[in-house]
């Protein structure tokens, strides 16, 4: 007897969604949803509206499930709330990067902490959030681009909105200059060579003015491709140029024209193909700056998720640092890089997994201070051998507040205080936030 609701449960829902979907309603906007969708509810209906304000009063079509709720579209604006701003992009409403460029400074301001915020408040963590710190539009050095061609047409740009179809684009308003020249030529190669049914992505990296560019399609180099690729590299001065037809394995570079360097605590790095960098310079800094302030004046710090040496390097001007990493090439790109003479031998570099195997305690008790910047996922697993250590002081850097928030957690938990928290918002008109949090015991 127990078996039978649940059978029958999911016909039910689908029932349901077949008699909400398609539904022409009239609701008002009241808030702002994490990913920057109005929420509306009407008729006993939660809705999410995209494109829309708190205080706009809508004529909506309901769509499919979104969690508990349901999305819609927008049929007329009925009454506009405030808070609206011109969008800056062409292409603002198709491409699914910028999402909100319709906020203005203030509400846009307002939503960013808010995320942050909300993260913290649902741990129940209670830390002032400082003002956010926003950079100019066009000074993004990293972008990574899809691409499809069917028959003749090859679109070059960026996701759809929950889509994989591609908005297609000449330029971004994000973009560094040198980086939006790249695009037409890149276009007008890969169209001349790419069979129909193509598909697969363009990365570009542009490092203190030397473009690395990385082609990723699931078919194999030949002839005809590399000696237009070599052509693009000449006519565009590509500094190098890697081929990618296996997710598995990492980008061959093709094209080396000359070597590209990032310069990070004024330690020249050679960085590898497609390695991460911060999405602009100023956001570097700005990070920089942030962990720098944390850790005080500690003398032995571990940098955990090291990468190529961003954080490192800048944290070996006055301590000795022991950097691990979990990809083999940016740690061997940093260990070269930490041989540096002018290091003094102060840079240490492990290649560790510290997903599988974070520091534990008794390896941790040689560190005053851990600065740790992981992927989205976030580090539960070392936040909870760093509150069980002796470490006296945390820099945790983020690129997910809700991962953030619960790692802060756990190290409050585990006897540290939360004592700041900075927001750093290196993708404008989007979701997406940085965050540095310092602890301390």
């Amino acid at each position: 007897m127990g078996r039978g609701p649940r059978r029958h449960a999911p016909r039910k829902r689908a029932a349901a969604r077949s008699a909400n979907e398609g539904r022409i309603v009239e609701a008002t906007v009241a808030a702002l949803g994490g990913r920057g969708d109005g929420i509306a509810r009407t008729e006993g209906l939660l809705l999410y509206v995209p494109f829309s304000v708190p205080g706009d009063v809508l004529k909506l079509r309901v769509g499919p499930r979104r969690g508990d709720g349901f999305e819609a579209e927008v049929i007329e604006t009925l009454s506009p709330g405030g808070g609206r701003a011109e969008a800056f992009c062409s292409v603002f409403g198709r491409c699914g990067g910028c999402a909100v460029q319709h906020f203005s400074g203030d509400l846009y301001t307002e939503w960013k902490l808010g995320i942050l915020g909300d993260a913290l408040a649902r741990h129940g963590l209670d830390v002032a959030v400082p003002p956010l710190l926003q950079f100019p539009r066009a000074v993004r050095r990293r972008a990574a681009f899809q691409v499809v061609r069917n028959g003749a047409r090859l679109r070059f740009g960026f996701n759809e909105r929950s889509s994989h179809e591609v908005a297609d684009i000449d330029s971004c308003p994000l973009l560094l200059d040198g980086l939006n020249e790249l695009l037409a030529p890149v276009r007008a190669a890969l169209s001349d060579v790419l069979p129909d049914r193509s598909r697969g992505d363009v990365v570009i990296n542009l490092v203190n003015g030397a473009a690395d560019v990385v082609l990723a399609f699931p078919r194999e180099l030949d002839r005809k491709v590399l000696e237009r690729l070599a052509a693009l590299s000449a006519e565009t001065d590509i500094a190098r140029l890697s081929w990618h037809s296996d997710p598995e394995s990492l980008p061959d570079p093709v094209i080396i024209r000359r070597p590209v360097q990032a310069i990070f605590g004024g330690i020249p790095v050679d960085l590898p193909p497609g390695a991460f960098l911060q999405p602009s310079a100023e956001g570097e800094v700005a990070l920089v700056d942030a962990v720098m302030a944390g850790v005080g004046d500690a003398t032995a710090i571990a940098d955990l998720y090291a990468g190529c040496g961003s954080l490192t390097l800048p944290l070996a001007g006055a301590a000795r640092v022991t950097a691990v990493e979990g990809a083999a090439v940016m740690a061997e790109a940093l260990d070269k890089a930490s041989g540096n003479p002018t290091l003094g031998g102060r840079v240490k570099v492990i290649h560790r997994d510290l997903v599988r195997r974070p520091l534990m305690v008794k390896e941790l008790k040689v560190f005053d201070a851990v600065v740790f910047d992981p992927p989205r996922a976030g580090a539960r697993e070392q936040a909870e051998a760093l509150a069980e250590s002796s470490v006296s002081r945390v820099v945790a850097v983020s690129c997910n507040p809700a991962t953030f928030a619960r790692d802060a957690r756990i190290l409050v938990d585990g006897g540290f205080t939360f004592k700041t928290v900075t927001a750093v918002d290196q993708f404008p008109a989007t979701a997406h936030l940085e965050a540095v949090g310092v602890f301390v015991r």
